[in-house]
């Protein structure tokens, strides 16, 4: 429809032609300006509201395979289903609709419609019409959940209804009073289906402007003259590009084909394309609210099953759709400002068409699924006061003792994130943890090669040879050269019953006995000294200190371990004994747990252990071997992870070593000999305590409620690595040494549904 051409004194009384029910289907603001007609008589009595319905239950959200649904292509055309899944509906958002008037008694409106709406028009008093391009509108923003016809996009929202048309169109004085009066009343955005070509007065200019100084979104139709060649939206979409006016809270929308295509009625979005994003405009489907009214091919009603839906189309409905996207935007993050819902909207619409903004397309399609997602990578405080961490951020090195007890709670590790816009989102950090390796479970070398010197006084020197690489079950930066240094013992005797032993370079002052599960084990010495005291024939005593320094890497800090230990043994026969108290301190970390440099210093660990060992000769060629440990770990009460109770910690062992040479190898090598052994062992595990730490919370106001909260937990891995071997060791003097063995591994890494492991281990030395 052309505007009709009027003079501009005439266009400070009047303008925005809204086609009233039809025309409105048109889709608001593709006509001009016409004359006020006499207001129609009040009617007899105020209009009855039914009163506001409560908001849905959380998790009640239509069925999306429903005819209430799928009737009207608009919500899933925008992923509105996305915002319902996680809670938001529109619930607490007042939803000004400056229009023609309201069925509030209609089902789909029922309890949606505020007692506060009114009719603007002085004297009028006729809020409430059965014939309403209104009713239309608050439809599709806020149509009821209820099995129905159809559902709107924000179905918990209310909709504060300003009547301002008269029967030629609307006047500007009459929507100035709308806005002002809608602000007043509290409303969140404003949908303004409606348009037209020419400046507005300064009086309505200066009420939208106190409507955005007062944070509320205006959602304008676009208007539909783009086949007249429109070059841009109407007004008051046009105000958007005064920066002082629109304060960023005018939002223009497009209508879309159900194809996703622009439709070319559309008006284009001009100048405005940082404010324009298109929305489902064309083939909506609405409830029936009256006579379809005089403009054939904008409505067509009597459709559905029972003949109760219409369909409509223009700008005027992709309007009511970025409506009910910002009242799901603010009531799934009311931490917003009004201006951050406008760049979210904006910034999360799909990409359509040219890369970027574009001329026809603006910011792109209106994606609701997409706002709802992070934008931008979640970060969290996870220590008030310093840097935050994301995805990505290693947290620290867990030790081997604990296999998955810190990391295995998905809930415990799941923390308040926030994103570009300040928003809450979960953070899940249970995988940003480092497992350090728990040793050499699939990997093993043969034993060491010994070469001896000795002289008269007692002084022994052995060495061994270097390796050239490092096992796989390094896990963390090793310097190769302090791998290729030769491995050291020095024995000497002091005295009378008393001697003393050093070893360096992955030596230590006392042989292995298969895989080493204990306490000490989890030095890794780079050196140990054993002061040995005859105390009888049967009897002496050991002081015994170790030392290692490894460090984790990823910034973490050095963990320098320290050993002490006093070890009494005695001999009964075939029989022996061995009793160890020690303590074990770890710079900067807790049984090789340690955090990154970024959540602060990790305090000292001390943890005291006490083992207990035998061994039975049964035969000369039949042995024997038990051992059992058992340790309490503690560390300051400092740092971001504290030790609420102290932790437990228990490594036993059981071999069955039996000689046999067979007799080809004694055919091959005289000074060759060997044996078998059976083992069961169980590495070094946390068995109780507890730890806890403050863990960032926040509800969805997002980072301005961030809080803190204590979170305790037993760290005790879900399973028990259980490690059973056959194997086969060999020696040939100091020239020969070989090794293999079949393990079997249950639950490896102390991790309850992992799978065994299955392990052929092969090694072999041969001196040069």
């Amino acid at each position: 429809m052309a505007p009709l051409q009027i003079s501009r004194l005439l266009l400070n009384a009047v303008v925005l032609a809204l086609l009233s029910a039809c025309a409105g289907g048109g889709g608001g603001g593709g006509g001009g300006g016409g004359i006020i007609s006499p207001p129609p008589p009040p009617p007899v009595g105020p209009p009855v509201f039914p009163p506001l319905a409560p908001p849905h239950a959380p998790g009640d959200i239509p069925n999306l395979s429903s005819a209430e649904f799928l009737n009207n292509w608009g919500p899933a055309g925008t992923n509105a289903q996305i915002a319902w899944q996680n809670g938001a509906t529109g619930a607490g958002v007042i939803v000004g609709v400056i229009d023609d008037g309201i069925d509030p008694s209609h089902p789909e409106l029922v309890g949606r419609i505020s007692p506060l709406s009114t009719d603007i028009v002085a004297g009028r008093n006729a809020l409430v019409t059965t014939q309403s391009h209104g009713s239309e509108i608050s439809s599709l923003i806020a149509g009821n959940y209820n099995g129905g016809q159809t559902v709107g996009v924000a179905y918990d929202a209310t909709i504060l209804a300003v009547r301002a048309d008269t029967s030629g169109g609307f006047a500007y004085n009459d929507l100035t009073n709308a806005l002002d009066y809608a602000v007043a009343n509290n409303v969140d955005v404003i949908n303004f289906s409606l348009g037209g070509d020419f400046v507005p007065p300064q009086s309505f200019i200066d009420a939208i402007e106190r409507a955005t100084d007062a944070g509320v979104i205006i959602v304008v139709s676009a208007g539909n003259s783009g086949l007249q060649g429109a070059s841009a939206p109407n007004y008051p979409g046009l105000l958007a590009l005064n920066s002082s006016v629109s304060n960023g809270l005018i939002m223009v929308a497009g209508g879309l084909n159900p194809d996703g295509s622009v439709n070319p009625v559309s008006n284009p979005p001009g100048s405005t394309a940082n404010w324009y994003i298109t929305a489902p405009g064309w083939q909506i489907i609405v409830p029936d609210h009256g006579p379809a009214g005089p403009v054939p091919g904008f409505q067509t009603c009597g459709l559905g099953p029972n003949g109760d839906l219409c369909r409509i189309q223009g700008t005027s409905y992709a309007s009511p759709h970025v409506t009910g996207a910002v009242a799901l935007v603010m009531d799934a993050f009311p931490g917003l400002t009004p201006q951050q819902v406008v760049d979210l909207l904006f910034n999360t619409a799909d990409d359509t068409g040219p890369a970027g903004t574009d001329s026809l397309n603006g910011r792109g399609r209106l994606n609701i699924g997409r706002a709802f997602q992070p934008v931008g990578p979640l970060a969290s405080p996870l220590v008030a006061g310093m840097s935050s961490v994301n995805e990505t951020t290693q947290l620290g090195v867990i030790g081997p003792a604990f296999g998955d007890g810190l990391n295995g709670n998905a809930a415990l590790w799941s923390v308040a994130g926030f994103d570009a816009y300040g928003r809450t989102f979960p953070l899940q950090l249970a995988d940003n943890w480092l497992r350090a390796s728990a040793g050499p479970a699939h990997v093993a070398l043969a034993p060491r090669l010994w070469r001896s010197a000795h002289d008269e006084s007692g002084l022994r020197v052995q060495m061994s040879f270097a390796d050239d690489v490092a096992p796989d079950s390094y896990r963390v930066p090793v310097d190769r050269a302090d791998l290729q240094q030769a491995p050291t013992r020095i024995d000497a005797d002091l005295g009378a019953g008393l001697s003393v032993s050093f070893a360096a370079n992955g030596g230590r002052t006392h042989y292995e006995q298969g895989d080493a599960v204990g306490h000490l084990a989890s030095i890794n010495a780079d050196m140990s000294l054993s002061l040995t005291s005859r105390l009888s024939e049967h009897a002496r005593v050991s002081f015994i200190t170790e030392t290692s320094h490894g460090e984790a890497g990823l910034n973490f800090a050095q963990d320098a371990r320290t050993a002490n230990a006093i070890r009494a043994s005695f001999d009964a026969a075939s029989h022996r004994f061995d009793v160890t108290l020690g303590a074990i301190t770890e710079e900067g970390a807790l049984l090789g747990m340690s955090w990154a440099d970024a959540l602060g210093e990790t305090p000292t660990g001390e943890t005291q252990f006490t083992g207990l060992s035998w061994s039975l000769s049964a035969t000369p060629d039949v042995r024997f071997n038990a051992s059992a440990e058992y340790g309490v770990a503690d560390a300051a009460q400092i740092g971001w992870l504290r030790v609420v109770e102290p932790l437990s910690t228990t490594a036993f062992s059981l071999q069955a070593e039996r000689n046999f040479t067979p007799e080809w190898l004694v055919a091959l090598r005289e000074d060759g000999a060997g044996f078998f052994r059976f083992s069961i062992s169980q590495p070094m595990r946390v068995e109780d305590g507890e730890l806890s730490f403050m863990a960032p919370t926040a509800t969805k106001y997002g980072r301005r409620s961030l809080a803190y909260e204590e979170r305790s937990f037993a760290p005790i891995p879900s399973g028990r690595e259980l490690r059973l071997g056959l194997g086969y060791n060999y020696f040939a003097g100091e020239t020969l040494s070989a090794f293999g063995e079949t393990m079997y591994v249950l639950e490896p890494g102390h991790i309850g549904n992992a799978e065994p492991e299955a392990l052929l281990r092969l090694g072999i030395r041969v001196a040069n």
